[in-house]
């Protein structure tokens, strides 16, 4: 079974829907359809984190037992599946780092409070190696998915991630086509197309416009290719220049025409109707997932409130505004004495997450439970300009949802 969940998440992991170290919903949704269908099982979304909760703890368990450790004297036994070594070389380890084994520290009489029944080292190797190999797989594909390459010798010579080697090939592609393409080349492309553009009617649209310098650059793109080829000895060009022409008005013409200025809008037409069966409502486009909020959660969209903290949503997910509200409006109830009540809740729906001034990047569902005497917002609808130009990668828009209770 957890086979298939590791498998089920490199899946999504090269498929590019794991975005800073979590997966998106949509991950989330193909993973349980595909292991539903294989495993004929009714897993949730709330079953697959919590394995992966799992997962993620066994390892770090693991982790602390052996860092900075040498591991010599520790061998894997395949057909046992466990982690073997002699009596002497564990106490080391377990008196080396008593802090990373809490189930065999003191018990209180002085002893290692070692089990009668098993040793230490068997309880150690039952209870860590059955997950191990599953928990260091997972996160070999999930945070050191890489690349290697070798030399002529085969020994490895250097180690890129994923992220590293796409990098390394685009800065490789722009070098070979755009980059090298000489100043003074950039310059005359630049005036033939000035030129071009001048010799135009006034007042022609851009749809033409666009017609005209893509006639020109098959034109240049065909001259450039003879001479690549030899066909033009009259050519003043060299075939090796004329193929880096070549190869950037073919391939790399977009980021040619970003550099050199070129930039016009596409011509766009836009013919209104109205099908809109008569009576009916206007849609709203702003829709949130989930189910419908009742009226005492008091839902605006775009609007972030202020308020102390009852619940940080940093640890607090929910899958929709409605079970943040509900989680707030159960708070309230269930508080005790002398404890503050829920009255305010603000949830994050976006995908990408949520923009906050504060030093923390919140994420997709975090629900943020507060509470406030006088309920005050800090940002409703957009964002000024002068808070943006302070904070160049605030969003226009804001993206928090956020609600008063009914009191």
């Amino acid at each position: 079974m957890d086979n298939a969940f590791i498998q089920a998440m490199v899946t999504q992991q090269d498929k590019g829907n794991r975005i800073n170290g979590t997966f998106t919903s949509q991950a989330y949704s193909n993973m349980i359809e595909e292991l539903n269908t294989s495993l004929r099982m009714d897993f949730n979304k709330n079953h697959l984190k919590n394995r992966l909760k799992t997962l993620k703890e066994c390892f770090s368990q693991w982790y602390d037992m052996f860092r900075g450790t040498s591991l010599s004297g520790f061998s894997w036994n395949s057909d046992t599946q466990l982690t073997e070594a002699e009596d002497e070389v564990w106490d080391k380890l377990i008196d080396s780092k008593p802090e990373a084994f809490p189930r065999f520290s003191n018990n209180g009489i002085g002893g290692r409070g070692v089990s009668k029944c098993c040793s230490y080292k068997k309880t150690t190797a039952i209870i860590c190696s059955v997950n191990i190999v599953v928990a260091l797989y997972v996160f070999q594909n999930l945070y050191t998915y890489s690349y290697s390459y070798r030399d002529s010798t085969h020994r490895y010579c250097l180690d890129y991630t994923s992220d590293q080697v796409k990098r390394i090939k685009e800065k490789v592609e722009k070098r070979d086509g755009v980059v090298k393409l000489p100043p003074a080349w950039k310059q005359k492309l630049t005036n033939e197309i000035i030129e071009l553009l001048r010799g135009l009617n006034i007042g022609v649209n851009t749809t033409l416009q666009h017609e005209a310098i893509e006639s020109w650059r098959m034109q240049k793109l065909k001259e450039a290719k003879r001479i690549t080829h030899g066909k033009d000895s009259s050519s003043t060009t060299l075939p090796v220049e004329a193929g880096m022409l070549a190869r950037t008005l073919e391939f790399y013409w977009a980021e040619l025409s970003h550099e050199i200025g070129l930039w016009m809008p596409v011509n766009v037409i836009n013919n209104e109707h109205d099908d809109k069966p008569g009576g009916e409502d206007d849609f709203d486009d702003s829709i949130l997932a989930g189910r419908r909020l009742p009226s005492e959660c008091n839902a605006e969209l775009h609007t972030d409130y202020g308020g102390q903290a009852v619940k940080w949503g940093l640890t607090h997910h929910k899958e929709s505004a409605y079970e943040c509200c509900q989680a707030c409006i159960n708070q309230a109830k269930n508080a005790r004495f002398g404890e503050m009540k829920c009255n305010i809740w603000v949830y994050c729906p976006a995908e990408e997450g949520c923009h906050s001034p504060d030093i923390y990047q919140h994420k997709l569902e975090e629900c943020w439970l507060k509470y406030a005497e006088e309920p005050k917002v800090n940002f409703k609808d957009e964002y000024s300009e002068s808070y943006r130009r302070n904070r160049p990668n605030a969003p226009l828009v804001v993206p928090w949802v956020s609600g008063v209770l009914s009191s």
